[in-house]
């Protein structure tokens, strides 16, 4: 819902500078436009890759380097549950747990939605447990983070922690020293964009009627 009234915000303001944008294959005129204002966003504040020294992207990169770096290996605890209701729950009441405590909680569920349960060590490549097992940890990389996922059977969630996690460090390169300043430019575009959408908000008040949402979401 957020991201819709964004778009909508980001359309109006896009007609009202007069952006059009190109359109190519596959693209309508209203996601035209709100590209074509992401664009100017983009360049009237510096956003690009290209803006950012090594020094910045150095400095950044020290206090996150756990999410380039490679991964040796990493153990972690899994849950397949067959309840979307309970998965979801489960997330909530594991989140913040150590290893016992996720293994009770899943475990005191068992037959009643949590369909199995086990520890595994992934490799490098993810080998060592289900694919779904692999994504979660692989996404998370962090020591006792829990993450979940709906499995490629219908009805199934996988829910994973991290319990330890062995990384190796990548070598500082052009290679890596762009795709940092890539994730700099981005997370610094995702607040600009955050930012814009607030105060398109004043400009043009949000109303959301809640018996048309309810409606939406019955069909």
């Amino acid at each position: 819902l957020e991201r819709a009234i964004r778009d909508e915000l980001f359309n109006r303001e896009a007609k009202a500078r007069g952006l059009r944008g190109s359109i190519p294959t596959g693209v309508n005129s209203r996601a035209a436009r709100i590209r074509a204002l992401i664009e100017q966003e983009r360049t009237a504040h510096g956003l690009a890759a290209d803006h950012i020294s090594d020094s910045e992207a150095r400095a950044w990169y020290t206090q996150r380097h756990h999410l380039f770096d490679g991964v040796a290996a990493m153990k972690v605890t899994w849950a397949r549950i067959q309840d979307e209701q309970l998965a979801h729950t489960l997330l909530q009441r594991t989140t913040g747990t150590d290893q016992r405590q996720f293994l009770a909680l899943v475990r005191s569920s068992r037959g009643r939605g949590v369909v199995d349960t086990g520890r595994a060590t992934l490799d490098h490549d993810g080998r060592g447990a289900d694919i779904f097992v692999a994504r979660i940890a692989f996404a998370l990389r962090q020591e006792g983070k829990v993450g979940l996922v709906v499995g490629e059977q219908k009805g199934t969630w996988w829910l994973a922690r991290v319990d330890s996690v062995r990384l190796e460090r990548s070598r500082w390169d052009e290679r890596l020293a762009h795709r940092v300043k890539t994730a700099i430019a981005w997370e610094r575009e995702q607040h600009r964009l955050g930012h814009l959408a607030t105060s398109l908000r004043r400009k043009w008040p949000v109303q959301i009627i809640e018996e048309r949402l309810a409606a939406i979401r019955k069909q």
